[in-house]
């Protein structure tokens, strides 16, 4: 189990990123910032989602779309982010009902699944960012600091995209993930983590890091 209040007591501030997120105005741009966090920093996925909101409001086809999402940063434009930027981008033009009223509600990441075809783990995100419902999103790096910590069973009998945190406001949920994101990049590497230092180090079990068969 989480033990999200002494995790979040530890983790480290990341109150800046947790407050762009909560300022941008709609739930379209909130999902944008969800897809292409895990390729940019908060400030540029904050900048790419209102310019992308911004230019799918104007009536664009095919290639007026290619043009743009071409002249994005180059660090999502190389990524394979990109292609489920283009998908939700797809599902939002053509969605009955519309998609900022889906965002908007409380969505499930198996409904937006569902009706999106983007894939668990990026929904789970999206219904975070959105605050569509409490839940810490299982990326790949935040899943390696909850196996190392004995928080998440490994190996894992089936697939998790993400832990349910209900209970919790929006905003306590940002915080626990951008926090545990920040971690993984500082402290908790795929390779070589670095325990000694980590703010995390007494939340270990007793017998250290449970490390995962293969690196995430």
């Amino acid at each position: 189990m989480l033990p999200t209040h002494e995790l979040f007591e530890k983790l480290p501030d990341v109150e800046q990123d947790v407050r762009q997120v909560e300022e941008l105005p709609s739930p379209i741009e909130r999902a944008l910032v969800a897809l292409v966090i895990p390729v940019l920093d908060t400030p540029t996925a904050c900048a790419v989602a209102k310019r992308t909101a911004k230019a799918m409001r104007r009536p664009m086809n095919r290639a007026k779309l290619d043009a743009f999402l071409g002249d994005l940063p180059r660090r999502l434009t190389r990524s394979p982010v990109l292609a489920t930027v283009r998908r939700f981008l797809g599902w939002w033009a053509d969605s009955e009902p519309p998609a900022e009223e889906l965002l908007a509600s409380r969505i499930s990441p198996e409904e937006l699944a569902a009706r999106s075809g983007l894939k668990a783990p990026v929904c789970a995100r999206v219904v975070l960012f959105t605050g569509s419902g409490p839940l810490l999103p299982l990326d790949p790096p935040i899943a390696r600091v909850c196996i190392r910590h004995g928080w998440l069973d490994w190996p894992m009998s089936e697939p998790q995209p993400w832990i349910p945190l209900e209970g919790l406001d929006r905003k306590v949920c940002l915080h626990l993930y951008f926090g545990m994101r920040s971690i993984s990049r500082s402290h908790c590497k795929a390779r070589s983590p670095l325990c000694d230092t980590c703010t995390l180090r007494p939340l270990l079990p007793e017998t250290g890091p449970c490390e995962p068969e293969v690196a995430m």
